[in-house]
């Protein structure tokens, strides 16, 4: 019942030559054909990331330029670039809103100034005639 078997097979190794040979002589072109593929790639992996980048770019230069409308839209996605998208458009309200803000005190502040002007101008006037009226 333990009795051992063995098996020999002959097989002759051309077929093995024969096949590294085509193996060899296409090496080049599957290399060509791997780094095409790889660049390839490389190129559309980058043109991916780099799109929302060069947006976000964008609207960072815009808002450094106070044009508050280019963050109206920000990016969906839900990475780190997304992330920055949604605080850039967070970032454009809230100085939105705040150069509202400054503008309506500066627009006051010009008003009361120009009352005080107005008053500094009556009060001179004021003290002319009443010393024009004592001389």
């Amino acid at each position: 019942s333990a009795e051992s078997f063995t098996l020999s097979v002959n097989a002759p190794l051309q077929p093995i030559d024969e096949a590294s040979e085509v193996i060899l002589r296409f090496l080049p072109y599957m290399l060509i054909a791997i780094l095409l593929i790889a660049v390839g790639g490389a190129a559309l992996y980058s043109r991916l990331i780099a799109r929302p980048l060069l947006g976000l770019n964008n609207v960072a230069r815009r808002l450094a330029k106070l044009d508050f409308s280019a963050a109206a839209n920000p990016l969906k996605s839900g990475d780190e670039i997304g992330e920055l998208s949604q605080s850039l458009s967070k970032l454009a309200s809230n100085l939105r809103s705040t150069m509202a803000e400054l503008q309506e005190a500066n627009a006051q502040l010009k008003d009361d100034i120009e009352q005080e002007r107005e008053q500094e101008k009556k009060r001179r006037e004021f003290v002319a005639t009443i010393s024009h009226e004592l001389k």
